[in-house]
């Protein structure tokens, strides 16, 4: 493939494929020829039409003190990786019994995989691209093996991340990535106040405000590094982007890989869109981004893979049987709903009075991400995505998607990303202007937020001591096929018309 040497480099290249590898193994081995071979041949048609079209890619100086601080992260994202639950190094929780279940059957069954229990047919629609790499190298090697590459490739997304969050900012600093890992809301403070009020959902610090959740970084690669990784680096690329050419091709890639933090980037891609355009009159400026978007093979191709894996995510029987407003695993209303409607469901958290819920969401709001908000304030009020961002992360919580409170742990990861962004442009700020005062309040915050991990490393850390005390291995444990069968959530019906018109008719494995 060709590439303008002015304008790519091979980290940019590699950036692509590492995005993209996943959309085209499943076009061509998930879709039927006619569809697939066309879908797979144009990602490398979008992938070099967008090269031509992006803006160069920063380079740090390669002096003694960057290399220093480039291997050093480079050995902390390994223990990172390894800590993490990816490829079982660690103390597996259901959560990862799921994914090696579902990691399992990638590479047991042929693709599409199809089940079949007492006479149903599924077949597995989820957001599944993190795992396909590894899958497709598991198929011609070993479990092992394949889980072992699982986690080179969780490091090196990790540390692509860490690069462009360093080439946003033009330099070099181990901080940014110390605080990238420990980033997150007060959410000990809030356990501490008022955790103990819900004992519902056990005693874990991150569940304090009973149905709202929006993770921190590191709680966030634990128990959803399948779509935090794509949504952290996807967020950088796209928010880097000075051509609104490439912006739906890149956005669709999050479509498989991270699909509710994609739904939550929408917003951010259509700023980016409008920030590419120069013009006072807003109207004027939506014209130009609409025309300077559409106008290109990149868009064309983008809109293509948005409607086809937007079908296939969307086939997804448990996306099929809810709504945006109630949660089909537990009923439980999203507190929009609550605040309209008294007594509109039996459900543990509806029975509470409509005043401890607005209680509960504004304690939430404070704690888990308006500290910063109010501390970044004199620094970044100015700025279109300040407002932006907070709108995004106010709303996000009201909203109810697929099984239990999903779509408020991984929707705002993308805008949680950004608010890491403008807390280290504030703190970079105030440093500069000897501002004590709010720097103090940055640090104090930032340590609270660091506080919170200590709920995830001791779940990791401490069942990691006891193995190694006891000279016991952890063993890449998964739940059974029939008992995966049964959870909805992972599976579309072999009987919809997206499996039907499109998908491979391998019948049941």
């Amino acid at each position: 493939m060709s590439v303008n040497k002015k304008k790519t480099n091979i980290l940019q290249i590699f950036t692509y494929i590492y995005l993209f590898l996943q959309t085209f193994l499943f076009f061509s081995l998930w879709l039927k020829p006619i569809f697939g071979i066309p879908l797979s041949l144009l990602v490398f048609v979008g992938i070099y039409f967008s090269l031509k079209s992006e803006t160069p890619l920063w380079k740090p100086e390669f002096n003694k003190n960057n290399l220093v601080i480039l291997a050093l992260v480079l050995a902390l994202v390994i223990l990172w990786t390894l800590t993490s639950g990816v490829g079982s190094s660690v103390t597996q929780y259901p959560d990862h019994l799921y994914r090696n279940g579902l990691f399992r059957m990638l590479i047991d069954h042929k693709w599409p995989v199809v089940l079949t229990q007492n006479g149903q047919s599924k077949y597995m629609a989820y957001y599944i691209g993190f795992w396909l790499p590894a899958a497709f190298i598991g198929k011609a090697t070993s479990y092992e093996f394949a889980f072992l590459f699982m986690q080179i490739w969780m490091a090196i997304g990790l540390f692509l991340v860490f690069y462009y969050i360093c080439e946003k900012r033009g330099k070099v600093r181990l901080w940014y990535f110390v605080v990238f890992v420990l980033f997150g809301g007060a959410d000990y403070i809030g356990y501490k106040l008022i955790g103990g009020y819900f004992t519902q959902l056990g005693n874990r610090v991150e569940w304090w405000a009973y149905i709202y959740n929006i993770p921190g970084i590191l709680t966030n690669s634990f128990w959803a590094y399948n779509q935090a990784i794509y949504a952290w680096l996807l967020t950088a690329v796209i928010m880097r982007q000075k051509s609104n050419k490439n912006l739906l091709f890149i956005w669709s890639v999050g479509l498989l890989n991270c699909t509710f933090p994609a739904v939550g980037m929408i917003p951010f891609v259509i700023y980016r869109a409008l920030k590419n355009e120069e013009n006072n009159n807003y109207l004027l400026r939506f014209k130009n981004a609409v025309l300077s978007s559409i106008t290109s093979w990149q868009f064309l191709i983008g809109f293509v893979f948005s409607l086809m894996i937007s079908l296939y995510v969307a086939s997804n029987l448990t996306i099929i049987h809810t709504s945006s407003i109630i949660d089909s695993s537990t009923k439980t209303l999203s507190t929009f709903t609550t605040f309209l409607t008294k007594d509109v469901a039996s459900t543990p958290f509806s029975a509470y009075p409509w005043t401890t819920r607005l209680y509960m969401y504004l304690w939430f709001v404070l704690l888990e991400f308006g500290l910063y908000f109010i501390v970044i304030y004199k620094a970044k009020s100015d700025k279109p995505i300040y407002w932006l961002t907070l709108a995004v992360l106010l709303a996000i919580p009201l909203i109810s998607i697929g099984g239990w409170l999903d779509f408020c742990m991984r929707g705002p990861i993308p805008a949680i990303f950004i608010l890491y962004h403008m807390v280290l442009d504030s703190f970079e700020k105030y440093y500069e202007e000897k501002n004590k005062y709010l720097l103090s309040l940055l640090v104090i915050f930032s340590m609270l937020s660091a506080m919170t991990c200590y709920d995830t490393l001791v779940g990791v850390m401490e069942p990691m001591a006891n193995n190694l005390y006891n000279s016991s291995k952890v063993t890449a444990d998964a739940f059974s096929e029939e008992y995966i069968f049964n959870a909805n959530n992972f599976f579309g019906s072999t009987n919809s018309s997206f499996y039907k018109i499109f998908m491979k008719q391998n019948g049941s494995n």
